[in-house]
């Protein structure tokens, strides 16, 4: 019986909701200025906007196939899908991405390409569609070719005429991602289970996770639904170790908020210390709003932390500089900023932020050099393909993707040492900081 009660109300609750939901629907559809078919500058996609539904497909020279199709209730959407639809100030819709440090800007489209209309190009997609498919997308958006040394024409006509059969196509895929030393290039086959990942990383990286043990021996305490844990050290001194930078806000608030919530919480606790050690060598990524929010509590004014560009099918979208958030009561004793060869992504962008401070010192390894969010296409046979799309600058102008944020003070991590339980590099900022 209570179990048929609980399963009533849960059924009433949920149709409460959905009634709430289409009784609110004329106040939170796209208004009229937003409605159309928009192709977004960069990332691949055309929009269709309408009054109830809203479509997206991943377009190319060769392919035109919808990837998403849901209400275009704004609630909906940002609840759903962290994303909102915004006017751009010149007439024309911003996409907003809960977490990213740059908007989606769009041009509008007299109507829906002939490739995209009834139903998508191609159709029935044979094998070969799905390789030239993958071989497009990474032309026209992935930017690094001539790092990697790569003639990715001279790479299609040598692979695109033996691709015959599905039980080729893996391997050809793998050929045609060999050499491309890049780890946010990737092809996963989600039935499968198979990955196909060309990037080289050192061997130790496998086991950060498990590495992250040593510095919570230090007694740490964990900030919920974020990644940092912090403690004061012996000698009054601050230290918060980060296993990632995202968060996971919870309904009607944004990342950065969330973060700079949570953020505050450690600065409220280190506030009095001599001097704060930000642990960053563990730390794989997560959201550029996220560290941005992290960054502003060292300053009491926007810092320009880094400028990004977009590949699109022509060239590159203009340059969008990103700025920390400032606070009012900015830490301002002397920072020391840890990171390694795994600190990748928005852990970067940490460290570019951190890195125009001048009460910042960084020390380490050269950061991996993976920023850029990852645009992800889907092939026809519902495998992923992965890549970055981005260009990052640091704040003179210097591009940083596969070169990454070298540090003031080089410091080799000691992987054998974290296997036995202990931290030399830790013990030698300590030592730095000492009187």
């Amino acid at each position: 019986m209570l179990f048929r009660f609980v399963i009533g109300w849960i059924g009433r609750l949920l149709g409460l909701l959905a009634g709430l939901i289409l009784l609110t629907w004329p106040l939170f559809w796209p208004p009229a200025e937003l409605r159309g078919v928009w192709r977004t500058q960069g990332y691949g996609l055309v929009v269709d906007v309408g009054r109830i539904m809203v479509t997206a497909y991943q377009r190319t020279e060769v392919s035109c196939l919808p990837v998403y199709r849901g209400p275009a209730h704004s609630l909906v959407l940002g609840e759903l899908g962290d994303i909102a639809l915004n006017p751009d100030g010149d007439g024309g819709l911003r996409i907003d991405i809960d977490g990213a440090s740059n908007p989606i800007r769009t041009r509008r489209l007299d109507a829906l390409p002939a490739a995209c209309a009834e139903g998508g190009t191609p159709q029935e997609p044979t094998v070969r569609d799905a390789f030239d498919i993958a071989w497009h997308g990474l032309n026209e958006h992935y930017p690094f070719f001539d790092r990697h040394g790569i003639d990715w024409p001279a790479r299609y006509e040598a692979l695109a005429p033996g691709v015959r059969t599905l039980d080729g196509l893996w391997p050809a895929m793998q050929d045609l991602l060999a050499g491309i030393d890049d780890t946010l290039v990737y092809l996963f086959d989600p039935e499968g289970g198979r990955a196909i990942t060309p990037a080289e990383t050192p061997a130790w990286h496998a086991e950060a996770v498990d590495f992250r043990e040593v510095p919570r021996a230090n007694d740490l305490t964990r900030v919920e639904d974020t990644g940092l844990e912090y403690t004061v050290l012996e000698g009054n001194i601050g230290y918060v170790f980060l296993r990632h930078t995202a968060t996971r806000p919870g309904v009607g608030t944004a990342q950065d908020v969330k973060a700079a919530s949570a953020f505050s919480r450690v600065a409220d606790a280190l506030r009095d210390t001599r001097a704060i050690i930000l642990d960053n060598r563990l730390n794989p990524g997560g959201s550029d709003a996220v560290a941005l929010a992290y960054a502003g509590f060292f300053t009491d004014s926007p810092v320009p932390a880094f400028s990004k560009e977009i590949r699109t099918r022509s060239g590159y979208t203009p340059p969008e500089t990103a700025r920390t958030i400032a606070t009012d009561l900015p830490l301002t004793q002397p920072v020391y900023l840890l990171n390694s060869g795994y600190t990748a992504g928005a852990a970067e962008v940490l460290a570019l932020a951190l890195g125009e401070m001048p009460q910042v010192t960084v020390i380490g390894a050269r950061t991996a050099g993976a920023l850029s969010d990852i645009m992800e296409i889907t092939l026809p046979t519902d495998w992923r393909l992965g890549m970055a799309h981005q260009i990052y600058r640091n704040a003179a102008g210097t591009v940083v993707n596969g070169v990454g944020v070298a540090p003031d003070t080089a410091l080799p991590f000691d992987a054998p040492a974290f296997r036995a339980g202990r931290d030399p590099g830790l013990d030698r900022v300590l030592e730095m900081i000492a009187p």
